[in-house]
């Protein structure tokens, strides 16, 4: 297969109607679960692969599915470290615009 036809069976996969709801269902439960203070990113997505894989989907769907996990988790994580800034989250680029004057 030629370049042109991989990136087109590429874009046909990730705009499925299935890839597209596990997109969504994964940013909203990555992100709930990544404002939690004391879960970080690389739990939620350990607890959630059993899960993923129990769901008895193509691997390319599950795969989608925690890698949006992943990226809400990251974005709930920057949630919680703006509010709660005694954490001082070094990985936080909120926070550390916050903390410069302090």
């Amino acid at each position: 297969m030629d370049l042109f036809s991989s990136i087109a069976l590429g874009l046909h996969k990730a705009t499925l109607l299935l890839n597209l709801g596990l997109i969504l269902a994964g940013v909203f439960l990555g992100t709930v679960a990544g404002a939690i203070p004391g879960i970080r990113t690389i739990h939620c997505v350990a607890l959630m692969t059993p899960v993923a894989y129990a769901l008895k989907l193509p691997i390319e769907s599950v795969l989608v599915f925690l890698l949006s996990l992943y990226h809400g988790c990251i974005y709930g994580e920057r949630i919680s470290a703006t509010i709660d800034t005694e954490t001082k989250e070094v990985d936080s680029s909120a926070l550390s615009l916050s903390c410069i004057g302090a």
